[in-house]
């Protein structure tokens, strides 16, 4: 997990808060899960592959 500090951000709201995302490895890809987006509905996520 890492926790994000928001200092800017297009929505007001979300300033000066903290959010809380997900982090998975699993051999050579990485994902990234915000279990709560801002527009709701279904968690984000985003996944990366090493490049070879």
């Amino acid at each position: 997990m890492i926790t994000v500090n928001v200092e800017g951000s297009t929505f007001p709201n979300f300033i000066g808060g903290t959010q809380t995302r997900i982090l998975s490895f699993d051999g050579d890809e990485v994902t990234y899960l915000n279990p709560t987006p801002s527009h709701g509905g279904a968690p984000a996520k985003v996944t990366y592959r090493r490049a070879k």
